[in-house]
C-alpha cells in the first residue's frame, strides 16, 4: 500500500516514477525523484506485475535525470529485476546509458586518489555522508565502502550488459577492470584489521570537536573524540551498520577469502554492537561516539 502512494505518473511526459517523499523536498531532484532509494524502489517493486512502472522508471533515469546526486545501484537493481522476469529489452536500453553515467559523472565526481602511510598513493571512490545518505555519521565524509560497493555492483553490470547481444567485447575488458578495483580497493583498503569491519576513509582533517562539517549534540558522551575516530587516511575506528554494504552484492566478496571477513557479522547480534529492540542501529551501541548527530 505504501509503496502504491509513491508510484507517480507523470501526465506531461507519459511516464511513471517512483518517489522517495510523498510531499515535494527540495532536495530532490526531476520530478520529486531521488536516485538514493532508486535501487530499493526496483528491488522492492520486481512484484509488480504492469512491468512498464518500473522500466519507465529505469529508463527515467538515463533518459531524463542523470543519476549521480547521491550514491546509487539502480543498473544492479535492473539488472536482478531482469533476473526475475526475464525481459531483456528493459535492461539491455541502459546499457549505453550506464555506461555513459559510469564513465562521464562516477569516475570524474568519485574516484580520487589517497596516500597511505606517507608514500603508497591508492585510487579509492569518494562520497560527502550526506551525499551516501548517511548524513552526520561518525566516520563522515570520505571514501566510503558504501560508493565503492555500489561502484562494483554498476560495473558488474556493464559486464554482464556488454556480453549480451550485440556483444561488446571491448566494453566488457574495460568494465572488468572497474569491477576488479572497486574489489581490491574494498577488500584491501576498507577493511580494519582492528576492528574485523569495513569502514570509512576519511580524507579530510578534522577538527577535535568535529567542527569540520558536523557538529555533535548535547548527548554526546563527553570522551567521544572524532579526531581519534576520523584519522586522515586512515580506516576509521568505528563499527557502522554501513560496513554490511559489500555483502548486497553476491560476488563482490570471493568465497575463498569470505572467512576473512565473517566475523563482522557477530556484531549483528551483540546488543552492545548493532542488535536493538525495534531493528539494527547504524552505529555500535558501545562506541563512545555513539550518539553523535
Amino acid at each position: 500500500r505504501m509503496y502504491r502512494k509513491h508510484i507517480e505518473y507523470i501526465d506531461e511526459e507519459d511516464l511513471y516514477v517512483i518517489t522517495e517523499f510523498l510531499p515535494q523536498v527540495s532536495w530532490s531532484g526531476l520530478y520529486n525523484t531521488i536516485p538514493a532509494a532508486a535501487g530499493h524502489h526496483i528491488m522492492e517493486g520486481r512484484w509488480i506485475h504492469d512491468e512498464r512502472i518500473l522500466n519507465d522508471y529505469i529508463q527515467f533515469w538515463f533518459t531524463k535525470a542523470i543519476p549521480v546526486a547521491y550514491t546509487n545501484w539502480i543498473g544492479h537493481a535492473a539488472w536482478q529485476r531482469y533476473l526475475l522476469n526475464g525481459n531483456a529489452t528493459c535492461v539491455q536500453s541502459i546499457r549505453d546509458g550506464l555506461d555513459h553515467t559510469f564513465r562521464e559523472y562516477y569516475i570524474s565526481k568519485y574516484l580520487r586518489e589517497i596516500t597511505i602511510n606517507n608514500s603508497t598513493v591508492t585510487p579509492c571512490w569518494w562520497q560527502d555522508d550526506g551525499r551516501d545518505a548517511m548524513e552526520v555519521s561518525i566516520s563522515g565524509s570520505g571514501c566510503r565502502p558504501t560508493i565503492a560497493a555500489a561502484m562494483y555492483g554498476e560495473a558488474e553490470t556493464i559486464v554482464k550488459l556488454a556480453r549480451m547481444e550485440p556483444l561488446n567485447r571491448t566494453l566488457e575488458l574495460e568494465y572488468i577492470k572497474w569491477q576488479e578495483l572497486s574489489r581490491s580497493i574494498i577488500l584491501d583498503r576498507h577493511w580494519n584489521e582492528k576492528i574485523q569491519s569495513f569502514a570509512v576513509i576519511p580524507t579530510v582533517p578534522e577538527m577535535k570537536d568535529g567542527s569540520e562539517r558536523n557538529k555533535a549534540t548535547e548527548d554526546v558522551a563527553s570522551d567521544c573524540d572524532l579526531s581519534n575516530v576520523r584519522k586522515l587516511n586512515e580506516t576509521a575506528n568505528v563499527r557502522e551498520l554501513l560496513a554490511f554494504m559489500p555483502w548486497y552484492f553476491d560476488t563482490l566478496i570471493p568465497n575463498e577469502q569470505a572467512a576473512k571477513f565473517l566475523p563482522m557479522w557477530n556484531e549483528l547480534f551483540d546488543p552492545n554492537g548493532f542488535d536493538a529492540l525495534y531493528g539494527l542501529r547504524s552505529a555500535e551501541l558501545r562506541h563512545p561516539c555513539y550518539n553523535y548527530s
